[in-house]
């Protein structure tokens, strides 16, 4: 339950890596969990009520630091160093197969009937970079 936690912690203050063998827009430079990782954790936890809402919330993380908005150059003084780095972060460094995965994954919990509560709240895609 700990590496979950630290997880969403991570993609919350969004901290790019560089990325030295790799495309800038390419998956392997996605330093944090897989939505199809996550999705295979949840199944692992069934029971685990607690578990699973954590899980959702990483992938909830990772919707909000898809759909976070674009910050202009001269509004930029009136935000935090997180917010400026998950814009720049969302705009330059996720990979659209990581979008496409993460609404794939997200269809597939909205129509699972068990896991309708959990999801009830997790955000559409609406600030694609494709």
């Amino acid at each position: 339950m700990d590496t979950i936690i630290l997880q969403k912690i991570m993609i919350r203050n969004f901290k790019r890596q560089n990325s030295y063998y790799h495309p800038r827009n390419s998956i392997e430079n996605w330093h944090y969990a897989l939505p199809m990782d996550v999705l295979k954790q949840i199944s692992f936890a069934k029971s685990d009520e607690n578990k699973i809402k954590e899980l959702i919330q990483i992938l909830r993380e990772q919707i909000d630091l898809v759909n976070t908005p674009e910050i202009d150059r001269e509004g930029d003084k009136i935000f935090t160093e997180t917010e400026l780095r998950r814009s720049r972060g969302a705009k330059y460094n996720i990979p659209a197969s990581l979008i496409y995965q993460l609404e794939a994954v997200r269809d597939r919990l909205m129509n699972m009937e068990s896991y309708y509560d959990f999801t009830i709240e997790l955000p559409e895609i609406t600030n694609q970079r494709i």
